[in-house]
């Protein structure tokens, strides 16, 4: 006993836990900026913080989107430092819920296509989705008879939005899709998002002819083929996990949506799996 007294005035033992590393994330946030200025100084903000990788800024759906090490919550208090009023991006593609007309999931503030991401937007069993739709409780009931007659005229306006993606390496390679897709007879909106890779065509157009549009500038394309990985049940298994995808994407495949619990586990790991390794 008397050596391991000794041997205790020369070593310390911590009982203290390791800090375990933040998960790589992304984290949206909701908020307006009004002006060129007022986009500088939140992006500023977050591009600043510690672990933050990547900051995307879409100032017409009021949105900023953080890639990095880095925790929801601090990220919208530094937004916040801004003096801006802002909130965890609440939304969710409308037609990726079961039931976008129940109440509280219609915002007239959302962006366009979109509604709030709440429980009862997926889970309500049906008949209480139709009961509940135009009841007295529901204070959106006649909104909501808006919202579906704005997203018919969106329809017959607009027509159909299809997305392509589709590499371009400068300026003239952008120019020269875009001006490709928006010649199409129909087309109504080409919105080009090169950081991506993505062109999308709104209007009365059939994705099959614009995909061969763009394939007459000389360049590979597809359509669209990711989703954003938070709203899969299993963005790990086989087939759905994509290197080149965008950050926060995954490919959209009907195993990684509908995929049984069992399943998803049996695939992440196998063999069949080519990006078993990268999961781990």
């Amino acid at each position: 006993m008397g050596m391991l007294d000794n041997l205790s005035d020369y070593f310390t033992i911590s009982s203290k836990p390791k800090k375990k590393r933040k998960a790589l994330q992304t984290v949206e946030i909701k908020v307006k900026m009004d002006c060129d200025g007022c986009e500088r100084r939140v992006k500023s903000a977050v591009s600043n913080m510690k672990g933050a990788k990547q900051v995307e800024v879409n100032r017409k759906q009021s949105r900023v989107t953080v890639t990095g090490y880095v925790e929801a919550k601090k990220v919208l208090k530094k937004v916040k430092s801004t003096g801006k009023r802002a909130e965890i991006w609440p939304y969710v593609p409308y037609n990726l819920v079961a039931y976008p007309y129940v109440a509280g999931v219609y915002d007239k503030k959302a962006p366009s296509g979109y509604v709030r991401n709440v429980p009862q937007a997926f889970a309500l069993a049906p008949d209480d989705q139709y009961t509940s739709m135009f009841s007295d409780d529901n204070p959106h009931a006649c909104a909501i008879i808006l919202f579906h007659n704005e997203l018919q005229t969106q329809k017959e306006t607009k027509g159909n939005a299809v997305e392509i993606k589709v590499k371009m390496d400068c300026d003239g390679c952008e120019r020269r899709v875009k001006s490709a897709v928006s010649n199409m007879k129909g087309a109504r909106q080409v919105e080009v998002n090169r950081k991506q890779s993505r062109v999308t065509v709104t209007g009365y157009v059939e994705p099959n002819k614009v995909l061969k549009k763009v394939k007459s500038t000389g360049k590979k394309a597809e359509i669209w083929p990711y989703v954003p990985y938070n709203l899969v049940a299993y963005p790990y298994v086989a087939g759905a996990y994509d290197k080149k995808a965008p950050s926060g994407y995954v490919r959209n495949v009907a195993q990684a949506v509908s995929s049984a619990p069992d399943d998803q586990y049996t695939s992440m790991f196998s063999d069949e799996n080519p990006h078993a390794c990268a999961i781990m």
